[in-house]
């Protein structure tokens, strides 16, 4: 009779929190405990559908990263937080108390252990560090300096500092009260796009074009009918003294009061608003929705000049971390002999065009040295966490290796989207490589394919697998992505591009941000013909490399429009709707099919299902007509930016 084999225990895993209580980005990750290597994460928006999760714990979260896993609760070897909550509640004067904040946060299998009595640590770690650490792992840095700059810490608004086997050290931090993530959000918000509006903000910007106002006192503002006032101080944000302490400083805001990590939003509005008011004609924009379309081009100039001001500030932030990095006692001296490293995250560093920027001026022939996650956010933190603690834990062992895709989220099984096809009554035309190779013609015809297909990606931008799709040729195309999401008309949609074609579209190298559209490349004159609906106003494209050993089914599918068109890119903008996370569940592919009749087809898995209402000939006029009227009026809109550039 042949033994029955012991079953092996599960693999050792680390789990890493973000909770949203008082905050919001609730997340959970899932490390492997014995290499680092993210195995899943889930954000709690996803599946509360409450976009950015404000005040939302991550119990949720927690338990469908740790099914994603596989990981039962005994394989779990440890906790960490992405932030020091106690630090964190006493800056905003409230109570905590700690094992009410676990049992909110941790699964009820977690939480037995811990009543019975297990050996399982628990770790708080500062939140700036958490963002450093997650950002050294995805980026496979032993040796780096790190900055980070978001909305706030636990006192801090910038930190930033270097790292030695991803052991971190700060080198230096400016007070929350100063922080720049806030700082845009304001400026966001008094242009009417809402204070979580920094990604419409930094598409504005580029409307703004060659006026946008420098540093030099003599800038002017050029706005049609408006008048031309000379502006001492256009932008209330200007670089510290070279000797200074402070890299950056708000001109004219006081200094840190005892509780300005509880008032700091207020006093930094109340002056930035003033200081925007007396440099700009313009009242505060009142909207009415932050998440609709608003007209957006008196702002214009106001959006450049605030974006090219953070790109300043942000620039010699990341030279200063450098510099700091180099004469560090953390840096060994074999590691100084070779070039630096950076590794940038936080909030702010979701901005693509200061990305390329920094990118551009400080590491032009050597890309691979500057890395950004693509959960920057706080969101990020709960990957970042456990890495810190993989990290506290093994600090000899080598970093794990370079993240290449960030399909590490919630997959759906065939039985689901089986179920939600036969719910809505629809039946697929076509599966597998028959279902991408007629989805790639629809496209090429002009047609527009959401793609729910495969696991979900990490932070806030679509990179295939939850994505709306069409065809680059042709300009309209990004007018009615736009308008089908009832996105501002000026928003730009982003290429994803084969990798062995990039050199056909761009000049510039890829970088490990490309992977993850993380980055604002020029587009050369030759190229803009080709791919015209993923050019923006100033020239430029947020681009996301497609390889097909990280995203094969992805990459597929645009090898077959290229075969059709010429063309090795498609348009690429994410799933969703207006102020809502990207979708999560294929019955929400589903209904969003039904629901928008601009949408022609869904390709969900590997099943292509065409929209029902396809031959509505009358809607389809409709919907054409208001595509070229909107495209007009875009068109109108550029022709006016292109005269205010002209001498």
């Amino acid at each position: 009779m042949t033994a029955t084999p012991h079953s092996a225990p599960p693999r050792p895993v680390l789990l890493g929190l973000n909770s949203g209580l008082h905050k919001h980005d609730a997340a959970a990750a899932v490390v492997d405990a014995v290499d680092g290597q993210l195995l899943a994460m889930v954000e709690q928006e996803r599946l509360s559908r409450s976009k950015r999760a404000w005040g939302e714990s991550a119990s949720e979260a927690a338990a469908l990263a740790l099914e994603l896993a596989d990981s039962p609760p005994d394989a779990v070897k440890g906790i960490a937080f992405g932030w020091d909550e106690a630090a964190y509640h006493r800056s905003i004067g409230q109570d905590w108390d700690r094992n009410a904040f676990l049992a909110q946060n941790l699964p009820e299998a977690l939480l037995s252990r811990l009543h019975s009595g297990a050996d399982l640590d628990i770790d708080f770690i500062p939140h700036h560090l958490a963002h450093a650490a997650g950002a050294l792992a995805l980026a496979g840095f032993d040796n780096a300096a790190w900055l980070v700059a978001d909305g706030r810490g636990e006192r801090q608004g910038t930190s930033w500092g270097s790292a030695r086997r991803g052991q971190l050290e700060v080198a230096g931090e400016v007070d929350l009260s100063r922080s720049l993530g806030v700082f845009y959000a304001l400026a966001a918000e008094w242009a009417g796009l809402g204070y979580d509006g920094a990604g419409r903000l930094m598409g504005l910007a580029g409307l703004g074009g060659n006026q946008a106002l420098s540093s030099n006192p003599d800038s002017r503002l050029a706005q049609p009918g408006l008048s031309q006032p000379r502006l001492p101080q256009p932008i209330p944000l200007e670089l510290g003294r070279p000797d200074g302490l402070r890299p950056y400083r708000f001109p004219g805001l006081g200094p840190p009061t005892r509780d300005r990590h509880r008032r700091f939003y207020h006093a930094q509005r109340a002056h930035l608003w003033r200081r925007f008011a007396e440099a700009f004609p313009h009242q505060p924009a009142a909207a009415a929705d932050p998440h609709q379309p608003v007209d957006a081009l008196p702002w214009a100039s106001f959006a450049a000049a605030v974006q090219q001001r953070l790109e300043e500030v942000l620039l010699h932030l990341a030279r200063r971390t450098l510099d700091a990095a180099e004469s560090s006692a953390s840096v060994t001296s074999a590691s100084s002999s070779q070039p630096h490293r950076l590794v940038f995250a936080g909030g702010v560093a979701l901005n693509c065009s200061a990305n390329g920027r920094i990118l551009q001026e400080l590491f032009p022939d050597r890309p691979q040295d500057f890395f950004v996650p693509p959960a920057a956010h706080d969101g990020g933190v709960a990957h970042g966490a456990a890495a810190a603690l993989w990290r506290r834990r093994n600090p000899e062992a080598p970093a794990p290796p370079p993240l290449r895709h960030a399909a590490y989220g919630p997959d759906s099984s065939e039985a689901a989207i089986d179920r939600a096809l036969a719910q809505a009554g629809l039946q697929p035309v076509a599966t597998g490589d028959a279902a991408l190779t007629q989805a790639a013609q629809l496209l090429a015809s002009g047609k527009i394919v959401a793609r729910f297909a495969g696991p979900a990606e990490i932070g806030p931008r679509a990179l295939g697998h939850r994505s709306l799709l069409a065809d680059p040729r042709r300009r309209s195309s990004a007018d009615r992505l736009n308008t089908l999401k009832h996105r501002d008309p000026w928003r730009p949609v982003a290429p994803s591009v084969l990798a062995e074609a990039w050199s056909e579209l761009f000049d510039s190298p890829p970088s490990p941000l490309t992977a993850f559209m993380l980055l604002a490349v020029p587009v050369p004159l030759r190229s803009r013909p080709k791919i015209p609906a993923c050019v923006h106003v100033d020239g430029s494209a947020r681009p996301q490399l497609v390889e097909a050993d990280a995203l094969p089914d992805y990459h597929r599918l645009i090898q077959l429009f290229a075969q059709l068109t010429g063309v090795p890119a498609l348009c690429n903008t994410s799933l969703n709707g207006p102020g809502e996370p990207i979708l999560h569940r294929p019955e929400q592919a589903v209904s969003s099919l039904l629901e928008h009749p601009d949408l022609d087809a869904l390709l969900l898995g590997d099943r292509l299902v065409l929209q029902p209402h396809r031959n509505d000939r009358n809607r389809a006029g409709e919907v054409n007509s208001r595509s070229e009227e909107a495209f007009e009026d875009l068109g109108e809109l550029m022709r006016q930016i292109e005269t205010r550039r002209s001498p």
